[in-house]
């Protein structure tokens, strides 16, 4: 079977301080026979240029395609969304170019969301299936989390992509559990839907190094460890970890610390916010490689995840850094409005209201006061369920079986 896997963020563990899942997912695909050409743009790719028009090379079984594309920095910004252009017409032309193989699958994963424009036209030109995967719910992010308004001309745009992206493919498949009940408010007609969430790789997670020096300097020692690692985006409301830092300090909780590590838009607001409230109990650690975050985590009391208070994680949530929070083996707490979630379903920590700073501050105290036994039970449950059913080779079958049934239907 050729598999083309089109994502126009692919970052894999040579090249980046991230990895994405479409890396684990395109080495397991290769190990089970299957033929990946992988393509991505150099906007995603943290430090090779590419000269000429891509870059192409074998990783773990697959071909590696980078087409040259801008740099972009993170957030939103009018740089990335002419990137996203740039993208498909570097991919447009692409197969004749670069002399790709027949796909007999096009695995298309957003973001950029107007890739699956190009993979309809694949679709046809190849005669090849169509799978479409959603990590994030475009436009309803613009309109929730910017605000941008419904009747905004690229809202309007990019809602009739996600249509003609939801009627053509041949099977949907979303990080999120619920994304089915979104699709069924887009389209009016039948479609096939699989969640396949994050996963994670134990031959990856194996080979975790340790902080570099610099860092865990920064970490306060003897002091009960609030942890969050992963992007300071929009999306997470981090400012509320000021608010909690200043509950803390208030009810003299002085043994408590917050320490936040990573990058992204929002984190300079969090850090000015902090400075000016004078708080000494919230630290900001640089962003390390995607193999030192658990090294940090281990460290922590519990990790905490937050999500502003909106309708569209009604439809589930499933961000990278839960593998890591679950492999750490430390108890987790989300803040967030959605329905359901593994980790109130495991038990490996609590489930909070969304935006409230005050329950927050509240389950760390109660936390911080739990004996260290009981808080390594509850972060084992965690660790036990990711082993068991979060893994890349178990979610690659699951992939597997998408490609199996579509084949038997071109066959037929």
């Amino acid at each position: 079977m050729k598999l083309w896997y089109i994502t126009k963020y692919f970052e894999v563990p040579y090249d980046s301080f991230y990895v994405t899942r479409h890396y684990f997912f395109s080495k397991y695909f290769a190990r089970k026979g299957i033929d990946v050409t992988a393509i991505t743009s150099a906007s995603s790719i943290t430090y090779k240029k590419v000269k000429g028009f891509a870059w192409v090379r074998q990783i773990d079984g697959f071909e590696y395609i980078v087409l040259k594309g801008p740099k972009i920095e993170l957030g939103a910004n009018l740089k990335r969304i002419a990137s996203w252009f740039i993208f498909e017409y570097m991919l447009a032309r692409a197969p004749r170019k670069l002399k790709f193989e027949k796909p007999d699958v096009i695995l298309v994963s957003s973001l950029s969301l107007l890739t699956a424009l190009t993979a309809i036209r694949f679709k046809k030109k190849y005669g090849a299936k169509f799978v479409f995967e959603v990590r994030d719910i475009w436009p309803m992010s613009l309109v929730e989390l910017l605000n941008v308004s419904p009747k905004n001309p690229v809202v309007k745009f990019l809602a009739w992509v996600e249509q003609k992206a939801y009627e053509n493919a041949d099977y949907i498949v979303g990080t999120m559990p619920s994304l089915d009940l979104h699709i069924k408010d887009v389209i009016d007609k039948p479609f096939r839907f699989k969640h396949i969430g994050q996963g994670y790789d134990p031959e990856f997670m194996e080979s975790q190094k340790p902080l570099p020096q610099e860092v865990e300097r920064m970490i306060p020692k003897d002091k009960f460890i609030v942890g969050f690692a992963g992007g300071f985006n929009l999306a997470y409301k981090l400012e509320q970890f000021v608010e909690v830092a200043k509950i803390l300090k208030e009810h003299g909780e002085d043994n408590i610390a917050i320490v936040m590590m990573g990058d992204g838009p929002v984190k300079e607001n969090v850090v000015r916010l902090a400075k000016e409230q004078k708080l000494d109990n919230i630290v900001f650690l640089p962003r390390v490689n995607k193999n030192q975050v658990v090294s940090f985590l281990k460290k922590c009391g519990v990790v905490v995840h937050t999500f502003r208070n909106k309708t569209i994680y009604k439809y589930g949530i499933s961000p990278n850094k839960y593998i890591d929070y679950l492999y750490s083996a430390r108890p987790i707490f989300i803040s967030c409005s959605c329905d359901t979630d593994i980790v109130p379903e495991v038990g490996c920590g609590e489930m909070l209201p969304a935006e409230r700073p005050d329950i927050l501050a509240q389950k760390i105290i109660e936390y911080s006061k739990k004996p260290k036994e009981e808080l390594d039970a509850i972060g084992r449950r965690g660790r036990e369920f990711l082993e068991k059913n979060m893994n890349y080779d178990y979610l690659s079958d699951k992939y597997i079986q998408i490609f199996n049934e579509l084949m038997d239907e071109q066959t037929k």
